[in-house]
């Protein structure tokens, strides 16, 4: 019963380390992690790179795309997809922004609920916190058939099957604000349905990102 978490990186040192320490503190063994990189200009973020340990379940890898291309995709969804296609070995997926963080048993949970009903999506319960105070939470308490801006990144576990069925995470320039709604919207539209993992088992920190620049009107890339 194979996992691997994704984590998606660009220009956030601090939030990719503590995203990583969240991953590689997770009770579940059986266990890969991916760290997307997206050709970050932080040289921070290359020396904490450096600091993680040589691990064969550690796979690290940079998009190298170009500041003039990076536009041209939504790259999380980008990275999500490469990751997955490329090097992921796991039966599960779960997807981890940089700005957020999993509790220890948040691989454990999802996997014992999925595996004996042989589901292929489940999200959890989320926590949502500003400068470290908690600003509000997303409960997982039913099964949800439209999770379209309902349920977001950090808090779902699809098997690496829906994934594939559904073709990945659509990555459109235009679903830069919410590419995971997006991919949501293709798992519903195929019948998969959210079911619930009742506890808080993720964390969102909210900053000011490429996501909510887009969202009020700004250049994302100053």
């Amino acid at each position: 019963l194979s996992a691997t978490i994704v984590i998606t990186s660009w220009n956030n040192p601090e939030g990719l380390r503590r995203a990583y320490e969240s991953a590689a503190s997770q009770t579940w063994q059986d266990l890969q992690i991916i760290i997307a990189d997206d050709a970050s200009s932080d040289p921070e973020v290359t020396r904490t790179l450096t600091d993680f340990p040589n691990d064969p379940n550690l796979v690290v890898f940079n998009s190298g795309v170009s500041d003039e291309d990076r536009p041209k995709t939504a790259r999380y969804a980008t990275q999500i997809n490469t990751a997955v296609r490329m090097f992921a070995t796991g039966k599960y997926l779960f997807f981890l922004p940089d700005d957020d963080w999993f509790a220890p048993r948040k691989v454990q949970e999802h996997v014992l609920a999925m595996f004996p009903r042989d589901l292929d999506v489940t999200y959890s319960s989320q926590e949502i916190v500003s400068d470290g105070r908690k600003i509000g939470e997303r409960i997982a308490r039913d099964v949800v058939a439209d999770a379209y801006n309902v349920v977001d990144h950090g808090q779902v576990c699809v098997s690496r099957a829906a994934f594939d069925s559904v073709g990945g995470w659509p990555d459109d320039p235009a679903f830069w604000s919410g590419a995971d709604a997006y991919f949501w919207l293709r798992l519903t539209t195929k019948g998969y349905k959210f079911w619930p993992v009742p506890e808080v088992l993720c964390t969102k920190s909210v900053r000011d990102g490429v996501q909510s620049k887009i969202f009020s009107g700004r250049n994302p890339w100053q």
